[in-house]
C-alpha cells in the first residue's frame, strides 16, 4: 500500500450521492500522516489487504459466513488483543473475496475521531443525520487547539472517509436515538469495495434466473 501525503485535505458532504466541498480545512505535516496499518496495535496487526487467505495466521478466528459458492468468506475474532489509539477493539471481522483479503472491519469500544484526525487528516466528511448536515453548513465541524484539531463533541452520526492510493479507509459513528447506545467501527478496505459486491450479486442472480430443474 502506497503512502499518500496529506498536506491539505477538506471536509465535505454528500448531497445527491456526490460530496459538497466546504471551506472547513486541515493543515496535516508530513510527520503527522500513518498508514492506516499503523494505526493498529496488537494481534493482527500486520495483516495486510490482498494477502491470501492461505499467507494468513487467523488462531481464534471463527468462520461466520460463506457467499457465492464460497468465494466471499467472512472470519471474525470477539476481543483481540488490540487496540486503536487507546480505544480497545471489540471485535474484528475478515472479508475474503476469492481467498483474498479486501476488508477489515474493527469494532471500537471508545470514539477514536480525535486521535484518527491527529493521525490520519480529514479528508471527508459524511452526516448521517439532519443534525450533522446542519453543523456542516454552519462550518462547525471541527475546532483547532493548538496544533491538534477536534471534532464537534456534538455530533451523534457521521462517517470520516480517508483515501490512501488504492485503499479506503472509514470511521462510523452512530448513537441510537432510543438509548444513545454509541457504536463506532473502523473499516480498511480496497478501493471500490462495494461496487464489486454488487457485481458479484449481478452475476449469481443471472445465474440463478438461467438455471432450470428438470
Amino acid at each position: 500500500m502506497n503512502r499518500v501525503w496529506l498536506l491539505i485535505v477538506s471536509i465535505a458532504i454528500v448531497s445527491c450521492s456526490e460530496y459538497r466541498s466546504t471551506k472547513a480545512r486541515l493543515d496535516i505535516t508530513k510527520e503527522k500522516f500513518n498508514k492506516p496499518s499503523e494505526l493498529v496495535q496488537g494481534d493482527f496487526k500486520e495483516v495486510e489487504l490482498k494477502e491470501k487467505m492461505s499467507m494468513l495466521s487467523l488462531g481464534g478466528a471463527r468462520n461466520i459466513g460463506e457467499f457465492f459458492d464460497r468465494r466471499l468468506i467472512f472470519y471474525k475474532v470477539d476481543y483481540p488483543a488490540m487496540t486503536i489509539g487507546r480505544a480497545h477493539v471489540e471485535e474484528l471481522v475478515f472479508y475474503f473475496m476469492d481467498s483474498a483479503l479486501v476488508k477489515l472491519r474493527y469494532k471500537i469500544k471508545n470514539d477514536v475521531s480525535d486521535f484518527l484526525l491527529d493521525s490520519l487528516g480529514l479528508s471527508r466528511f459524511k452526516p448521517l443525520d439532519e443534525y450533522s448536515k446542519q453543523q456542516l453548513d454552519s462550518g462547525s465541524i471541527v475546532k483547532k487547539y493548538g496544533g491538534y484539531y477536534e471534532l464537534n463533541k456534538a455530533l451523534r452520526n457521521y462517517e470520516l472517509v480517508w483515501r490512501d492510493g488504492n485503499t479506503v479507509s472509514r470511521f462510523r459513528v452512530s448513537n441510537r436515538a432510543t438509548d444513545s447506545l454509541m457504536t463506532c467501527f473502523f473499516y480498511h478496505e480496497i478501493d471500490g469495495y462495494d461496487s464489486k459486491i454488487r457485481e458479484m450479486e449481478q452475476l449469481y442472480n443471472a445465474i440463478d434466473r438461467n438455471t432450470y430443474i428438470d
